[in-house]
């Protein structure tokens, strides 16, 4: 779900300690919030203010793209 809300410009607050997404955090998309209501309820605020004018860390989007035009035809005998 956080790489997705930053792919899609949508503030993120995860209700963890850590995450496998360093990247949304690195660009804002994403917060840590943990299990403390208070975190949550704070960094909701946050990101809801925030806005999400972040540059999208996953891609473009055309990676399969890419990968198929690059590969040589099979060829068969």
């Amino acid at each position: 779900m956080q790489e997705e809300t930053c792919i899609l410009g949508v503030p993120c607050v995860t209700l963890r300690d850590n995450t496998e997404r360093p990247e949304a955090l690195e660009v804002k998309s994403n917060v840590l919030a943990g299990a403390d209501a208070l975190r949550m309820v704070e960094n909701a605020k946050r990101m809801m203010q925030q806005g999400n004018g972040w540059k999208n860390p996953f891609g473009d989007g055309r990676a399969g793209r890419i990968i198929v035009n690059d590969q040589e035809p099979i060829k068969y005998s």
